[in-house]
């Protein structure tokens, strides 16, 4: 059986709605890639799934010193303006 990327997995457990599993899944992938911008996007999704607007803002933050992406700045940005007022 094919062994499944931590990034991957954590993507097909939030498209199942499996956040938690998700959130863990992302944790890992950053753990091995520390610089890996688009797991701190999608973990972030998925902290603000939960309600979790705190780790979901600092997430969102490390995204603008790892990138110059502009797309995913931009899905950055749009993240940000969606997590709810304190």
């Amino acid at each position: 059986m094919q062994q499944i990327a931590p990034l991957e997995r954590a993507a097909l457990n939030a498209r199942r709605r499996a956040y938690p599993r998700a959130r863990a899944g992302y944790s890992q992938a950053i753990r091995i890639q520390p610089d890996n911008a688009t797991a701190y996007v999608n973990r972030a999704l998925s902290y603000r799934q939960r309600g979790n607007r705190a780790a979901a803002l600092a997430d969102l933050q490390k995204v603008v010193l790892l990138t110059r992406d502009l797309a995913l700045r931009a899905l950055d940005a749009e993240q940000l303006r969606a997590l709810p007022a304190k």
